[in-house]
């Protein structure tokens, strides 16, 4: 359910939270694991949304551009696969374009970024495969693709990306990330920058969010423990 009320009915007995996969409206905190899962208080936050498959990897790759490269504005492509079996029940028979959850919750989680600072295009397509996130940024300060690269690895070996994201050499098709753990992979023959504009995209599998729900869902109950 995407309903808080419905989520609220849930909390009985021992029951002390309702984490749920995807954001929904009025939910207590929304609390993106690696990025601001610490800002939970078992006082408050009851009806929690940890995010959602692209929400995850959207909220802490936008924040780090924003933070590292002066990031004012920045848009967001997705075309996002269906299960399987959506696909042989026949529930998807072509193209649709729906509204992004990204596009919401990066302005009320990211508290430098204005609603007007981000746009999220959404699609889902017909075939069961790995989804596709490509990123645009227009951003204040310099950088080579070199330098970029270079702060992105590290990220990725020391910081906040560690277990999140991968970099992946080049563009071997989606169907070789339908099994990744990661977030998302990240195509490093992707990144290109023109002037004040730094353009990469990713692979990102749809159920990889579930890798996120276990680690908050343990972070959640040491703190209720606690």
């Amino acid at each position: 359910t995407r309903n808080h009320s419905n989520c609220r009915n849930l909390l009985i007995s021992k029951t002390k939270n309702i984490i749920v996969g995807s954001i929904i409206e009025n939910s207590d905190a929304i609390l993106v694991m690696g990025y601001n899962h610490m800002e939970y208080d078992k006082n408050i936050h009851k009806i929690i949304s940890f995010g959602s498959c692209t929400v995850i990897p959207g909220v802490h790759i936008i924040s780090w551009v924003k933070k590292n490269f002066k990031s004012e504005q920045c848009s967001v492509n997705i075309i996002h696969s269906v299960p399987k079996w959506q696909l042989d029940n026949g529930r998807w028979t072509t193209i649709e374009r729906k509204t992004c959850s990204l596009e919401k919750v990066v302005p009320k989680i990211i508290h430098t970024i204005k609603p007007e600072g981000i746009k999220v295009n959404y699609t889902y397509a017909p075939y069961y495969g790995a989804s596709l996130m490509d990123f645009e940024f227009t951003i204040a300060k310099k950088v080579t693709v070199t330098e970029f690269t270079d702060l992105l690895i590290k990220e990725i070996n020391e910081g906040s990306f560690k277990g999140l994201v991968s970099l992946v050499g080049n563009d071997d098709g989606a169907n070789n990330h339908i099994n990744s753990h990661f977030s998302i992979d990240i195509i490093r023959s992707s990144i290109d920058i023109r002037n004040d504009r730094i353009y990469f995209f990713g692979y990102f599998n749809n159920d990889g969010s579930g890798i996120k729900l276990h680690e908050i869902t343990k972070y959640i109950i040491n703190e209720n423990n606690n």
